[in-house]
């Protein structure tokens, strides 16, 4: 028997992936709040949910070939 697809490629599971959690506060300068995580903490996103916000998640696959994150942003802003 087949094992069912999980819809991720399993392989890609030992890579380093990070998350983006974007924030969204509802007061009146409507700031932001960004964080980069590993693993999400559905308590807390549970948690600013409760509170009006607005939660937004993003998936941050590592660059093939990139050992560093800033070597990239340099080339990006000198472009």
């Amino acid at each position: 028997m087949e094992k069912p697809s999980q819809g991720y490629d399993e392989k890609g599971l030992e890579e380093d992936h990070k998350f983006i959690i974007f924030f969204l506060k509802d007061d009146e300068d409507q700031s932001v709040q960004v964080e980069e995580v590993e693993e999400i903490d559905f308590l807390e996103v549970s948690r600013h949910l409760n509170l009006g916000e607005s939660v937004f998640i993003a998936h941050r696959k590592p660059k093939i070939g990139v050992e560093n994150e800033d070597e990239v942003l340099n080339e990006a802003s000198v472009s």
